[in-house]
């Protein structure tokens, strides 16, 4: 089966055109959509984008054979989804410690199991079976933050997926540079696999940690994650111990800037605000994982209206329970209309943009990623629209935050790659996968009864 799938991906590689019936490009961060355009790649990026009129007559005067063209007639296509901010290898503990609260789900349950079972075996498991899920769902890249990078890189290279991998990092855990370093070495001519820094959270790291961190960051030019300011008790203790909210600190020690990425921001005074707006510091805006932990709801608005990007996270699959960035969009968009049911921050078009061009920005890849542009990445999805819940169409924009689910997603490239195709996913041996999930739960379950004994 396998062999058969690796030969119908290589018949993929002549393809050089796509044509699109129906076009979203989130040029700029805006949903506009356009009729009737065909997508000229070249290596793994877009070269050209022609109305359907002007590409007969490249047809006829260049020759071109069908086997370089896929047509995607009664589909939108649009650039691939950006997840903001994963623990892909967290797959594996879906469905663990459902019910409990942050301070408990974090120190008394999982921070011990990670302890206790995660190694590269683990990791490697983990993100094979995250991957899974999100090409089946149309992300194109994910910003991981995770321990055994190396080896979650792999898993990335084979399937062919973008990545920022984000080192974990906190007291106590040493040689983060080294593992840096490596990763940068094996990948520095991959353009998909990119190193990044993951400092967990303020309260993990104390300030000499931080300063280097942030000093790293700095002269490397590398992206930096951290959880920030995700609980109401995260800024009181830091408050109480430092006389600053966790922002500010972070401030203070140089981790923020243009290379850092706040992620969860669910409560931030109007001073930590401006100071992210000062320094151009982007966040990651996680409903989802911040509604089901009970943390609160981020001022999305506010960060919004003082221009700071901002993209969408799944979190993990622990916290979510799934890696499905529509449904945070459908999340997203419905629980800041509590706030405000004309807020614009919750409109589609600006929805969209956090998992697009908005998402790109918030990871300083707007250049190369979160639109459909010449000269950009050809990171492209495709959603089937003949779905009743997709009509009718003249309310598309609408449908793909409030109505699509993922499962419309039937084409997948990254980098010019076919990685999806109708129901096809290359470099995916589902069976397998699943099979050694399986066996990888009675590991976890003796973790978690140990833990529990404990």
């Amino acid at each position: 089966m396998s062999d058969i799938k690796n030969k119908e991906q290589n018949n993929f590689s002549l393809t050089k055109y796509l044509v699109c019936s129906n076009f979203l490009s989130m040029k700029g961060g805006k949903a506009f959509l356009e009729k009737d355009k065909v997508v000229e790649l070249e290596k793994d990026k877009i070269k050209n984008i022609y109305s359907t009129k002007e590409f007969e007559v490249i047809k006829k005067k260049n020759n071109v054979l069908d086997t370089s063209i896929i047509e995607l007639n009664h589909h939108v296509v649009m650039p691939g989804l950006i997840n903001t901010h994963t623990h892909l290898a967290m797959s594996l503990f879906r469905g663990l410690a459902n019910d409990l609260s942050f301070q408990d789900w974090l120190f008394k349950y999982i921070l011990p199991l990670e302890e206790k079972i995660v190694d590269k075996d683990f990791v490697t498991l983990g993100v094979e079976l995250a991957l899974f899920e999100l090409i089946q769902n149309g992300t194109t890249t994910a910003c991981d933050m995770y321990f055994y990078q190396k080896e979650a890189a792999k898993v990335f290279d084979k399937i062919g997926l973008r990545a920022f991998l984000g080192e974990a990092i906190n007291n106590g855990r040493e040689g983060w540079v080294e593992k840096v370093e490596e990763l940068k070495e094996i990948y520095k001519n991959n353009n998909r696999i990119n190193a990044c820094l993951a400092p967990h959270a303020p309260y993990t790291c104390d300030d000499n940690l931080l300063s280097e961190v942030s000093g790293y960051s700095k002269i490397n030019n590398i992206p930096l994650f951290i959880h920030v300011s995700e609980t109401e008790q995260e800024v009181a203790d830091s408050k109480k111990k430092y006389g600053l909210s966790p922002v500010e600190r972070l401030d203070s020690l140089g981790l923020t800037g243009k290379n850092s990425l706040f992620v969860h921001c669910v409560h931030l005074s109007d001073n930590d605000i401006q100071i992210l707006k000062n320094t151009k510091t982007s966040v990651s805006h996680n409903p989802e994982s911040n509604m089901k932990l009970g943390s609160g709801r981020a001022p999305l608005s506010k960060l919004l209206e003082a221009n700071i990007f901002v993209g969408l996270g799944t979190d993990g699959a622990a916290s979510n329970n799934n890696l499905n960035l529509w449904g945070e969009l459908d999340t997203a968009g419905k629980l800041h209309k509590l706030q405000d049911v004309e807020n614009l921050s919750a409109s589609s078009e600006a929805l969209l943009n956090m998992v697009t061009y908005g998402a790109a920005q918030a990871i300083g890849q707007e250049d190369n990623l979160g639109s459909l542009e010449p000269g950009k990445f050809a990171d492209i999805i495709a959603l089937d629209i003949n779905y009743p819940h997709l009509r009718p169409l003249e309310n598309l924009i609408s449908h793909l935050v409030y109505s699509a689910s993922g499962l419309e997603v039937d084409f997948v490239m990254c980098g010019a790659k076919v990685i999806k195709y109708k129901n096809e996913i290359f470099n995916i041996d589902k069976n397998k996968i699943f099979s050694k999930v399986e066996q990888m739960q009675s590991k976890i379950k003796n973790a978690v009864n140990l833990k529990l004994e404990s």
